[in-house]
């Protein structure tokens, strides 16, 4: 047998392998136990739980992300959007894809229903989409029955509290808009001035001020309008039966400021060509308007292009580059293949068909004038029976002022349709012919009068010497020879100040000669009568005879 020592040595040798091969198994059973969990775990099921109740079970998971760690984050996602005031689970739906059949409240996806869970519960995706819905739905309106008086009392102080401030902000509103307008106003006549247009007043002062008082008034109006729909949205969002009311409120906001925004976002590339094109043709309009006005100074001649006609050419090239650019630019505006665009134009067009038919005549009149050069600005015209200078040529209208200083506005179709008779275009070189009538006596020397009348001419201021004045013999009435004096002026715009001094020199010539100027005819008893010539003419001798009468016997049977 073994001494005492020797066996205690022997249990010490023994006993620490042994204690050590123990531990070696007891950790490799609790490492097997647990990878053992972790894939008894994979194929379990975990609830979705949602305010303390399961709705569902979770017996898949997707790519990395395990079957609790699913359930947890749906269970997160639900009860995030219950307390989110703007949603609340209102309006829940079914998205349908190729792949997956997702829960979506509003635009935020609560579940994606995969192949692989439609499998895991034996039906079709969209029939386990429906199943978890009307189990949600079940929920939340269980959850809202069973709200308690003191969520009802703070929603309460919410809306009271979101009702002071409404009330606050419309009275900081109305008290900023007092401040502004009255500062507005002491800025009348200083910051504030006329809008005008070279010497002619557009818009007075007061005008001004009242339009800008508007637009300020306006904008108010439509931050408080906005305000009053945040009120709304924000407390029907307080109370459960409200709630979706809310939901729909926030939901024609954002789309219709999501709507404006992606068309102004996509607008964008379409505003850029726009803009370009506008200046393109901003500054050939520019350049065309410097070569016409050049050509218009005579600066610049072309071959068979009068310089008159620089200025309306300019216009309608004008007129014709800009309705190029508008064909270029208006397909590219919004709405510009919308019916309600198609149904406008079309009704434009309507009006102006029949509204605008005389104006089109009177500027088809008016480029037909232009081109024919009737006449010139300037220019002594008879258009029918109105005589004058013109002063104003447009498409439209043309304007002349009388030698009574009248300025008659005479639109082109009837210029058009009227003869005119222009006494300034040949003025200046071969000038234009004044012409006179008087009617004398046949005992009078044709050549005698020939001469008076000719002295006459030339003694007139603004005839010219040369051509010579000549005479002609125009008719030969019954008591007396009627002769057309004709002489040569370039100043047709004073033509009744030359007709005058003319007629006047006529009349003074003759009575110095002794001859009576019988025009217009008349028939006198000659014996005892004075002669009409005046007396500063007469000799100073110059007796006026008496009647002479002779007796008449009468015959009776």
């Amino acid at each position: 047998m073994l001494q005492r020592g020797t066996r205690t040595y022997l249990l010490k040798k023994l006993i620490i392998p042994v204690l050590i091969l123990l531990s070696v198994i007891i950790n490799h059973q609790l490492v097997y136990s647990q990878v053992i969990q972790e894939q008894l775990g994979k194929s379990v099921s975990d609830p979705v739980i949602f305010r303390g109740e399961t709705l569902f079970y979770i017996k898949t998971g997707t790519g990395a992300v395990t079957i609790r760690e699913r359930a947890k984050a749906i269970s997160q996602r639900l009860e995030k959007l219950y307390n989110d005031p703007f949603n609340r689970l209102n309006t829940i739906s079914i998205q349908s894809t190729e792949d997956s059949c997702d829960i979506v409240a509003k635009d935020i996806i609560i579940i994606s229903i995969s192949e692989n869970d439609a499998k895991a519960a034996n039906i079709s995706k969209d029939e386990l989409a429906r199943g978890y819905i009307q189990r949600l739905q079940v929920a939340v309106d269980q959850t809202r029955n069973n709200r308690d008086f003191r969520d009802l009392l703070f929603d309460i102080f919410l809306t009271i509290l979101a009702t002071v401030i409404l009330i606050f902000s419309f009275k900081l509103f109305n008290f900023i808009l007092i401040k502004v307008i009255y500062k507005l106003r002491s800025w009348k006549g200083t910051v504030i001035q006329p809008v005008k247009v070279q010497d002619f007043e557009l818009f007075t002062v007061d005008r001004v001020l009242d339009i800008i008082i508007w637009l300020i008034r306006a904008i108010g109006i439509t931050l408080e309008i906005a305000l009053v729909y945040l009120y709304f949205t924000l407390v029907f969002s307080f109370f459960p039966l409200t709630a979706g009311i809310a939901g729909n409120l926030r939901n024609y906001f954002i789309n219709s400021l999501t709507t404006v925004l992606n068309t102004f976002l996509n607008f964008i590339p379409d505003l850029f060509f726009i803009t370009v094109v506008a200046i393109l043709i901003y500054y050939i309009i520019k350049l065309i308007r410097a070569i016409f006005a050049e050509i218009g100074r005579g600066r610049v001649s072309i071959p068979g292009f009068y310089p008159e006609w620089a200025e309306p050419t300019s216009k309608i090239v004008t007129f014709l580059i800009i309705a190029f650019g508008l064909v270029i630019i208006l397909p590219y505006i919004p709405g510009w293949e919308s019916e309600a665009f198609r149904a406008l134009s079309i009704f434009l067009g309507v009006i102006v068909s029949f509204g605008s038919s005389a104006a089109v005549a009177n500027i088809i009149a008016g480029v037909i004038l232009t081109y024919t050069r009737a006449f010139r600005i300037g220019d002594r015209l008879k258009i029918a029976d109105t005589m004058g200078d013109v002063v104003e040529r447009t498409l439209l209208v043309t304007r002349i002022r009388t030698i009574k200083s009248e300025v008659i506005s005479i639109p082109n179709a009837v210029v058009l349709g009227s003869h005119i008779v222009n006494y300034s275009t040949d003025a200046p070189e071969e000038g234009l012919i004044l012409h006179t009538s008087v009617s004398i006596s046949y005992k009078v020397s044709c050549k005698k009068v020939e001469e008076l009348l000719i002295a006459a001419a030339k003694e007139t201021e603004d005839i010219k010497e040369t051509p010579t004045p000549f005479v002609l013999m125009t008719h030969l009435c019954d008591f007396y020879i009627k002769y057309e004096l004709n002489a040569y002026t370039d100043k047709p715009t004073i033509m009744q100040n030359t007709y005058s001094n003319l007629h006047r020199n006529i009349h003074d010539n003759f009575n110095e000669a002794g001859i009576e100027i019988m025009s217009p005819h008349y028939t006198a008893i000659r014996d005892g009568n004075e002669i009409t010539i005046p007396n500063k003419y007469l000799p100073d001798d110059y007796k006026s005879s008496a009647f002479k009468i002779s007796s008449t016997e009468v015959f009776n049977d």
